[in-house]
């Protein structure tokens, strides 16, 4: 049973026990739902309603000529968290609509029976600011009466429609939602209606919500960071995005590290020792809402242990406890979210989220007034994040970009190398050579060997290996892969190999930051003219030349030893 109707039904119990005379009749209502339309989560599928409210007889004929007896006064449905009605209809026209239009419509029914008067339900502007939207119901040649929709968050967020002083005479409504969105969630829910009858008694009743397929939905959400440095310090603002397409399952929680090159400024101590402050801006979009609703929340640090929240005012590395962000909307989407803080771990852990499809959802961390609340070393990395989705189904491990403003250019640095050429007066030369990607660069992607006169590269030694079948190995059959005979490679795998113009050119399955290399027979190979003058020491300087090819394309030489 939803809290906000019980509310609602406690107050009016407390009416009849001020005044027992009016509430001598009692009134009993009833719920069903029909899901014959479809009970697939997060489809939007017509659902009926039938509140039969069988009051007892008492006074005389209605103003709607119906038989005599009590009958419903105000009436609220709340609907499970989940459960939303597109207030984006028409562009988010119906919501600031002063009178309802065809397009608007979002459900139709009847009054009394199939023999009753027809019902007409439109959007349109909220009659209350705290009101989210209004619900017109026409009665087919009777009244009119505008209902209110607001945003209920106890026990759980949803929505409640509620409509006061009905016509007398109104025993029975049954009506039609076309086009409300299911929850994504498969855990049991129902929808609570409360009612009080003109004579001033009042009931409660629910009925179950099916919801079915949770396991079926998609969820592919991403995430991303964007830091933009001060221009006059290293303070920076930190923009975490989440998105994802609006048919997946929505999040029920989700949590993300601070990313790496940011440093908590200590201008947030006081947030958490003394009151809590103001430390940035969020907003969300859905594409069941119109988009200002969740435009302009706000983040909140503060503690749920007062001052005791540090021992240490001068060291923010130190353990801390009770730290807590909340996120919080105002009026008339006003609900709030708070997230633990670990300081330890640098993360953030919303959890309880509403069953809302957000295609986007952006948490601003600017800081408080006495300054940013980080501070940047312009490094380049990347933010983690795990988010639960409503169905139920495995966490998703997302890792997004952060993309760095306002930074200085980086410098990019030249790949190196080193390395020796030995066993020259033996007869077995060996190349040794250990090449890295430059600072801020990226991955070494080929290299280019070119050796000394006396030194050569043998084309024999490159082949490739087949897979064989039991008696033979025709070349008809795939290739497994390539052979270089005489050659060591550790740090990268070899995509192909080649000698042109006497040179080693190798690529690269993936780019590396490091590659170490060895080169001997029967790939290399020395000319006896060498071999002699090394034994007599006469061979001089030998250099090898190393052209070292990044991912970005760009090549440099660099001679070894």
């Amino acid at each position: 049973m939803s809290m906000r109707v019980a509310f609602a039904g406690l107050l009016a119990a407390a009416v009849g026990a001020i005044f027992p005379a009016v509430s001598a009749a009692t009134i009993t209502p009833r719920l069903a739902l029909n899901q014959s339309a479809g009970t697939t989560a997060g489809s939007s599928p017509a659902t009926g309603f039938d509140v039969n409210f069988t009051p007892l007889s008492g006074v005389g004929g209605g103003a709607l000529g119906e038989v005599g007896g009590d009958s419903v006064r105000n009436l609220s449905i709340s609907l499970p968290d989940g459960f939303l009605i597109n207030l984006a209809a028409d562009g988010a026209a119906c919501v600031v609509a002063s009178t309802p239009r065809p397009s608007c419509q979002i459900g139709s029914g009847v009054i009394n029976g199939p023999a009753g008067r027809a019902v007409s339900m439109y959007l349109l502007a909220a009659p209350k600011p705290s009101d989210i939207a209004g619900v017109e119901m026409t009665i087919e040649g009777g009244p009119t009466v505008v209902g209110e929709l607001t945003l209920g968050t106890s026990p759980e967020i949803g929505l409640d429609l509620s409509f006061s002083n009905l016509a007398p005479g109104i025993t029975e409504l049954q009506f039609t939602l076309n086009g409300a969105r299911l929850p994504t969630a498969c855990t049991p829910a129902s929808v609570t209606v409360g009612a009080q009858s003109w004579q001033g008694s009042s009931g409660i009743a629910t009925a179950p919500l099916t919801v079915t397929g949770c396991g079926s939905l998609p969820y592919s959400p991403t995430v991303a960071a964007t830091v933009t440095k001060e221009p006059v310090n290293s303070g920076a603002v930190l923009v975490t995005t989440f998105s994802q397409p609006a048919g997946d399952s929505a999040t029920s929680a989700l949590e993300f590290a601070i990313p790496s090159g940011l440093k908590i400024n200590r201008v947030l101590q006081p947030c958490f020792q003394e009151k809590p402050c103001t430390v940035g801006t969020v907003s969300a979009q859905s594409p069941l809402l119109p988009s200002p609703a969740l435009s302009s929340g706000t983040l909140t640090l503060g503690s749920t242990l007062g001052s005791s929240a540090a021992t240490e005012p001068s060291q923010l590395s130190a353990p801390l406890t009770g730290v807590v962000l909340t996120m919080s909307f105002p009026p008339p989407y006003s609900f709030s979210l708070t997230a633990p803080v670990d300081f330890s771990e640098h993360t953030i852990k919303f959890s309880g989220m509403p069953d809302v499809p957000l295609t986007a959802l952006s948490l601003t961390f600017s800081g408080p007034p006495s300054g940013p609340a980080f501070a940047t070393s312009c490094q380049p990395g990347t933010i983690a994040a795990t988010l639960t989705p409503q169905d139920g189904n495995p966490v998703s491990k997302l890792t997004g970009a952060v993309t760095n403003i306002g930074c200085p250019p980086r410098r990019v640095g030249k790949p190196s190398a080193a390395g020796s050429l030995t066993g020259l007066a033996s007869g077995r030369p060996t190349l040794r050579l250990r090449a890295t990607h430059g600072a801020n660069a990226p991955n070494i992607a080929s290299m280019s060997i070119a050796m000394p006169a006396g030194l050569k590269f043998n084309a024999a030694a490159l082949g490739t290996r087949r897979v064989c079948g039991a008696t033979s190995c025709a070349k008809t059959q795939s290739v497994k892969g390539l052979s270089v005979k005489g050659l060591s490679l550790a740090g990268a795998a070899i995509q192909s190999a080649q000698i042109r113009g006497g040179k080693l050119l190798i690529a690269f399955t993936r780019a590396a930051p490091k590659v170490w290399l060895a080169a001997r027979g029967p790939l290399l190979a020395q000319r006896r003219a060498l071999r002699v003058g090394a034994r007599q020491q006469r061979a001089g300087a030998l250099v090898a030349r190393l052209r070292i090819t990044d991912a970005g394309g760009r090549g440099t030489v660099v001679s070894v030893p």
